[in-house]
């Protein structure tokens, strides 16, 4: 169902709720259970969950899972099939079953995501409503840079709400429940702080 967002008169909708709101008629509504919250003439429309949608150069993490007569088969959360070409992994066996840290470089019309640029990653697999990303990245990634400091972990995140922590299993467990906390709280001020002040 969506979700109604009044405009007060002489309010508009920010550019960066457009995305997420449509209007019809004199109202209008949010694709995704959102919070909104006014920012001087403007409302804020905080998307609370949503369903990654994959866009042409977005970093993600997946898991490959198959191979197919094009190439190998990765899980990376979407709505619609990702594939890494054989002719850029070399030795495909060597990805299989792995997690891999890339970036989509084209989708098909029929909704065949080709990713580029393959990297094998390891340590803890984490994920989030892709919603909450960029709270969890911060502005300019202070948010992402504080959580690596803090812990002495590092982490790798991508745009579909997956989230590799690789560090000592004590400072990834606890870098690891931060960042679900901050998924919980996303939708509140002052998170930068709170993390900061742990």
């Amino acid at each position: 169902m969506n979700e109604e967002v009044v405009l007060p008169p002489g309010y508009k909708v920010g550019k960066n709720a457009i995305g997420d709101v449509y209007k019809e008629g004199d109202y209008y509504y949010t694709k995704y259970i959102s919070t909104i919250r006014k920012q001087g003439d403007k409302i804020k429309v905080i998307a609370l969950t949503k369903v990654y949608t994959p866009s042409i150069g977005d970093n993600v993490i997946g898991i490959v899972y198959g191979l197919n007569p094009i190439g190998l088969e990765v899980n990376i959360e979407a709505p619609y099939k990702a594939i890494i070409p054989y002719k850029i992994v070399g030795d495909p066996l060597k990805f299989y079953n792995k997690i891999v840290f890339a970036t989509i470089s084209s989708i098909s019309k029929v909704g065949i995501i080709t990713l580029s640029n393959p990297k094998i990653v390891n340590g803890l697999l984490l994920k989030i409503n892709p919603a909450k990303v960029a709270r969890v990245i911060g502005k300019n990634g202070s948010m992402i840079k504080t959580i690596k400091e803090k812990f002495g972990v590092n982490i790798i995140v991508g745009k579909n709400g997956l989230i590799i922590i690789k560090g000592e299993t004590k400072d990834v467990e606890m870098a690891a429940k931060v960042i679900k906390e901050i998924e919980r709280r996303a939708h509140r001020k002052g998170l930068t702080d709170w993390v900061k002040n742990l």
